[in-house]
């Protein structure tokens, strides 16, 4: 009896040291976060709710003395869209208490009124002096607005791309009209920059116009012209924004087009190496041809070369340098990067 006695007697002891540490970290809240404007509760160890600031109240609809001494997943989060009742074992909110671990994302909160709206959520256990689970802080915001603005972003995106889509189809079907009668070689060569142009906009456009891969990039603007050759590419992973994207692919088409016409993809045994590596915000990026005929530079330079070092240096926001050493064409480029790319 003795035993039981303490035991008992053990356990209100800890009892009250929990709830006066959870009173003073609700006094602590309340004095902070009294005037933010990011939703806040603060649980218990059962998951009932003993806080909630006035931006809470604004958030759900209810009072804090609505959700006070109530789990809040039996107040807002109970439902699923379809009515079907929400176990709270499946919620990712009220995970954060058993597995000692902050979970963020996005859930459907339930309005007053049976509706339900979306909001962005992070919770995080409290733990005690000896690193013990004592209770879950919840931080939630109405991400209503941000989902209408991302869907309408979504619908002018997709009308924007099928827009170019066509466009650039167009443009095609006018070259191909137009050019009829003209040099086949023009023609073909023009033909492939608008394929090249159309290619990188497609892997664009699947992407939602985000930075793309550079070494897919690569891999796509080269594969239709070195079946059969030997092509190394080295280089760290980056990510290049949309504008230096494009500049990128139709350069690796023209230099791809040039080498199997007079360069190194000409012959069965010759091969290419692209490698690039990053400097602070630049991209060093270099194209060299081995093993095909021997080089001789040009003593003019045609529109692929002019292109290449005048106008994509200027898209990169960069320079671009061709070299023409007997044993094969060598291409530098140096491209500004923003640091998020890398």
């Amino acid at each position: 009896m003795i035993r039981e006695v303490v035991e008992r007697s053990w356990a209100h002891i800890e009892r009250v040291r929990v709830e006066r540490t959870l009173r003073e970290t609700s006094r602590r809240l309340n004095a902070i976060l009294s005037n933010t404007r990011e939703a806040v509760f603060l649980m218990d160890e059962q998951q009932i709710c003993i806080y909630a600031n006035i931006a809470a109240e604004q958030l759900t609809g209810y009072s804090f003395e609505d959700m006070r001494g109530r789990p809040l997943h039996d107040v807002v989060h109970h439902k699923k869209p379809d009515g079907s009742h929400y176990p709270i074992e499946e919620c990712p909110i009220d995970r954060a208490f058993p597995e000692r671990a902050q979970t963020t994302g996005e859930e459907l909160f339930v309005a007053p009124d049976g509706t339900f709206y979306p909001v962005g959520f992070t919770a995080s256990p409290v733990l005690d002096d000896d690193g013990n689970p004592i209770g879950t802080v919840i931080e939630a915001r109405n991400i209503a607005e941000e989902k209408r603005f991302q869907e309408h972003q979504v619908l002018l995106i997709d009308e924007l791309n099928h827009r170019a889509k066509n466009l650039l189809a167009i443009v095609q079907g006018i070259v191909a009209q137009t050019m009829t009668s003209s040099d086949p070689e023009i023609r073909k060569a023009l033909e492939g920059r608008l394929m090249a142009l159309a290619a990188a906009h497609s892997l664009l456009t699947k992407k939602n116009w985000e930075p793309a891969p550079l070494r897919q990039l690569v891999n796509d603007a080269i594969a239709p012209h070195v079946a059969g050759h030997v092509i190394s590419i080295e280089g760290p992973e980056l990510m290049l924004p949309s504008k230096t994207a494009i500049s990128m692919v139709l350069a690796m088409h023209e230099l791809a087009t040039n080498a199997v016409k007079y360069g190194s993809l000409s012959v069965p045994d010759g091969r290419v190496e692209v490698q690039w590596e990053v400097d602070g915000d630049d991209l060093n990026f270099q194209w060299q041809e081995f093993a095909g005929p021997e080089v001789v530079a040009p003593t003019k330079r045609g529109f692929g070369s002019k292109m290449l070092e005048r106008g994509l240096a200027a898209e990169l926001d960069g320079s671009v340098r061709i070299e023409f050493p007997p044993e094969g064409v060598i291409c530098k480029m140096r491209a500004s990067i923003p640091k998020t790319a890398i």
